[in-house]
């Protein structure tokens, strides 16, 4: 897990896939069927979908027929066009699907599959996925997710694998091992204030990212990816965004660790708190490494500073960086509310050059010292 601190300044699914003509008659064919394993890669990885929640994905495959003369043949022919594929049982390894395919002896098969927030396939809203296999090429033949759209208006765990280049001589199953392709962030917050202080954010947002892209199988990563404002696409100055804590939610609550101290007088003891560091919602965002001249993103939140039941102050507080958001590991902002990044002068104390004058000799006379002779303290703001 990547780590960074911020210290802040004030329906139908769309395919393009193709059949050849020239596809075979598997039933006929005796030969072991084509079954699948999988399993969710962990390491760093985000895991909001994992093994234990994992109960569908859907395959592309097509096979050609290879050789040492022609290692790529100018199509393939397909054999799974986004079959869904479920858990037999909860907790079951073992899976199944529609229709069984057969392994075709002397073929080589490559085997595509996606699982898009566990249960959705795309809408045209929200792009597509696809494979056409009468290209000419692997490259060209291999699966594509287009116009794929990540922002506050479709937040999904989106996870694929490949396995390419198998033959029925050493395969019987298909074994997939999914890993998270998109980017998961969110964050933490920490009061700088005095223990007796409270900090309640609100209204977290990630704005002005990059929220459209398209996802190669091939190179396995994503290119082409832009803003565009999913609300409104008439928009020429889109703002997309993801909430990390929404408006109408109670707010977060931080406080710093420390003593808390009896008023002047009071009989209490004092007692010791420990700090309270909340951590926001998670949200998806589409891998990319913004760089210098690119508009930066920004993160923004309401801080409402409060001293048990009064309100000392509230205000709209941003930042903005220019993040690397790799492909498939998340993020947390470590985001430290003080007084200075609220907004407020710090009370500030001052002496003269020389604080301590020397002392002076007295007489039982009782005579005087000079009385401008003082020891002066001023107390300022940085107004």
């Amino acid at each position: 897990m990547k780590k960074s601190f911020f210290y802040l300044a004030a329906g139908a699914l769309a395919l393009t896939a193709c059949t050849s003509e020239e596809v075979l008659d598997e039933s006929s064919i005796h030969s072991n069927a084509i079954g699948f394993e999988n399993v969710v890669s962990k390491q760093t990885r985000a895991t909001t979908i994992d093994n234990g929640s994992f109960e569908t994905f859907s395959v592309f495959g097509y096979y050609a027929f290879e050789s040492e003369t022609n290692p790529d043949p100018d199509h393939g022919i397909l054999v799974f066009n986004n079959e869904p594929v479920t858990r037999k049982a909860p907790g079951s390894t073992e899976w199944t699907y529609n229709n069984t395919r057969y392994w075709v002896p002397d073929a080589t098969y490559y085997f595509y599959a996606y699982n898009c927030g566990n249960v959705e396939k795309l809408g045209a809203q929200y792009g597509s996925f696809s494979m056409d296999v009468t290209q000419p090429t692997k490259e060209g033949r291999a699966f594509k997710i287009t116009n794929y759209i990540c922002d506050n208006t479709h937040q999904h765990d989106l996870l694929f694998d490949k396995n390419e280049g198998l033959k029925k001589a050493a395969n019987s199953t298909v074994q997939f091992k999914f890993a998270h392709i998109l980017t998961k962030v969110d964050a933490k917050f920490f009061s700088d204030f005095a223990p007796e202080y409270e900090v309640e954010i609100s209204n977290v947002q990630i704005s002005n990212i990059r929220n459209k892209g398209d996802y190669s199988a091939f190179d396995e990563k994503w290119i082409n990816q832009i803003r565009v404002n999913t609300i409104n696409p008439a928009d020429e100055n889109p703002i997309p965004y993801v909430a990390l804590w929404e408006a109408n939610k109670d707010p977060l609550v931080a406080r710093n660790g420390g003593t808390l101290t009896p008023a002047v007088g009071s009989t209490d003891e004092p007692v010791t708190v420990e700090p309270v560091i909340p951590s926001t919602d998670i949200a998806f965002v589409m891998p990319h490494t913004y760089i210098s001249g690119e508009n930066k993103v920004s993160i923004s939140f309401t801080a409402t500073i409060k001293k048990g039941d009064e309100i000392v102050l509230s205000r709209n507080m941003s930042g903005s960086w220019l993040p690397t958001w790799e492909i498939g590991y998340q993020y947390t902002y470590n985001i430290k509310i003080g007084g200075s990044t609220a907004g407020l002068d710090a009370i500030v104390f001052q002496t003269t050059a020389t604080a301590i004058d020397d002392w002076k000799k007295g007489t039982d006379g009782g005579t005087l010292n000079d009385e401008t002779n003082t020891n002066t303290i001023t107390i300022s703001t940085n107004n």
